[in-house]
């Protein structure tokens, strides 16, 4: 059946004139082994990803629309659908290390730089994390370092928001402020250093929790801002996955 769309009312009857779905299958394989003594600790692991996203549009067979205006015809569209679009990961693999050395007071840790890469809408690229510990325990405050760069001038102000969330997906804690500078402030190519401790709640279940990071304008936390190329990540829900982290008892 023919779409028609009535210009008097803003009306579209007798049915849709394009339809989408998005196959996509993806794998995500994590393994770490951590030695810990009383003194020191180390954990050593790997993820790996890899799967495909896909996009199709049709148009269920009919590729016309009426348009009316007060039920007189006045133009017709013709669509050259389907449109067929797929984003293949063949093989996203990261490998970590983390050591730490306790000596009565004192303690050594031996963090990361995670290499990232990614941008969001094109506006902001986050560069690499800098994560001294891939281990917290609960009470405790995670340390992390975001190196943001603006890829062009940016006329909104955003607020960066940090979820830490359970193998369920669930958040257990979060955080949500605006970098300092605001992004409106931000020079073109120009490295931002973000530091934040995120404190992390008592009643927290023990295990890997993954820490996610994104963006969205300054009163619309719901309105996040795409990602618009993953980079050396993954996109979770137009929000970066930035690392796996390990809750201690």
């Amino acid at each position: 059946m023919i779409t028609v769309n009535e210009q008097s009312r803003g009306l579209r009857y007798r049915s849709a004139d394009n339809f989408r779905n998005g196959p996509n299958n993806g794998i995500h394989l994590r393994f770490s082994a951590s030695y810990i003594t009383g003194s020191h600790a180390y954990k050593v692991g790997l993820t790996h990803s890899h799967g495909y996203e896909g996009r199709e549009t049709s148009d269920g067979g009919q590729p016309l629309t009426y348009r009316f205006n007060n039920g007189v015809p006045n133009q017709i569209t013709q669509r050259a659908l389907p449109i067929y679009t797929r984003n293949n990961v063949d093989h996203n693999m990261a490998i970590y290390a983390q050591d730490r050395w306790t000596f009565d007071r004192l303690t050594l840790s031996g963090g990361i730089t995670l290499t990232m890469e990614a941008q969001f809408a094109d506006l902001i690229q986050l560069d690499n994390v800098l994560l001294p510990v891939a281990e917290v325990r609960r009470g405790e405050s995670l340390e992390m370092t975001f190196l943001w760069r603006a890829l062009d001038r940016i006329s909104m102000p955003y607020v960066r928001f940090i979820h830490f969330v359970d193998a369920d997906g669930q958040i257990q804690t979060q955080a949500d402020a605006e970098p300092s500078p605001p992004t409106t402030a931000w020079a073109r190519n120009v490295v931002i250093r973000d530091q934040y401790f995120l404190p992390i709640p008592g009643d927290v279940l023990p295990g890997e929790h993954q820490l996610l990071v994104g963006y969205y304008p300054v009163g619309s936390p719901f309105t996040r801002l795409p990602i618009s190329d993953p980079g050396k990540s993954q996109d979770v829900d137009q929000r970066l996955l930035v690392y796996t982290v390990t809750v201690l008892p």
